[in-house]
């Protein structure tokens, strides 16, 4: 990842969560779990550029390692519930809304992509630590980078779980676009133009959040087609940017920023003429 583009990214994230902790109506379930997302990527990202070189301090070395593995698996595993609760949304005929039954599906939600990844990191931290299997297969920091390291603990423990999360997600991207085709073709030919405008709105906001930009470095990985790694590269460091341009810079986050500046600003003056 670039480092102008990480540290764009981060920022872009640091206020896209800062956003979406101000403001109350934002906070729905999609909303939260936009939240969990920008979380763990903004985690991710900052251990990533805080390891960098870091391979001289074995100990923090291993430990950024483990910090960096568990949350990059927690970013891929909120973008799969992104895309399934998205794709049950299109698909389902429940006339309950995400209100009724948002806390436990949240919480349900939440021990998957916080719970999964943490089992998944403590068994290969046992089987580094106790020497279970031999460093070359599996390893938290080596000298190249305080990342996983060894074959088998790269493909089985994040290349592997990441391809499966991006196959599901481009089945429920796919099957979102079908829903969308399928919705579009029963308006009016006259709202055509502008259905088709918000679809494609709709879709360039779901492509930074569901993940499927990783997909360039799944097919990379198992391709060796190296050109790969360069959109790879540029779309994932600046992860954050697209994410604060699709859901904060958008009229209706910016007509509740307003309104909240402006009732800050009506707290403070009547604070003040109180005192006088």
């Amino acid at each position: 990842m670039t480092v102008v583009g990480l540290g764009l990214s981060i920022a872009g994230l640091a206020l896209t969560l800062i956003v979406y902790v101000t403001l109350e109506k934002l906070r729905t379930v999609p909303g939260k779990i936009l939240m969990n997302l920008t979380l763990s990527l903004l985690l991710a990202q900052f251990f990533f550029a805080f390891g960098t070189g870091k391979m001289a301090w074995p100990n923090f070395c291993t430990a950024n390692a483990v910090l960096e593995h568990y949350l990059w698996l927690v970013s891929f595993f909120w973008m799969n519930v992104i895309s399934l609760d998205l794709a049950k949304t299109f698909m389902s005929s429940s006339l309950l809304s995400h209100d009724d039954r948002g806390r436990s599906l949240l919480a349900v939600y939440s021990v998957y992509s916080w719970g999964l990844p943490f089992l998944k990191v403590t068994a290969c931290f046992l089987l580094d630590i106790l020497d279970v299997v031999p460093d070359n297969q599996l390893k938290y920091a080596s000298i190249r980078a305080c990342f996983l390291s060894g074959y088998n603990g790269m493909l089985y423990a994040f290349v592997l779980p990441l391809t499966v999360i991006m196959v599901v997600n481009i089945i429920c991207f796919i099957g979102v676009l079908l829903m969308l085709t399928k919705a579009s073709s029963l308006e009016k030919k006259i709202q055509k133009n502008r259905i088709k405008r918000n679809q494609h709105f709709l879709l360039a906001k779901l492509l930074p959040i569901t993940g499927l930009t990783w997909t360039f470095g799944v097919v990379a990985t198992f391709s060796k087609i190296t050109f790969l790694w360069n959109p790879f590269i540029i779309l994932n460091s600046l992860q954050g940017v697209f994410v604060f341009c699709a859901f904060v810079l958008n009229s209706r986050v910016k007509r509740m920023l307003k309104a909240k500046l402006s009732q800050i600003s009506q707290e403070a003056t009547g604070t003040s003429n109180t005192r006088f």
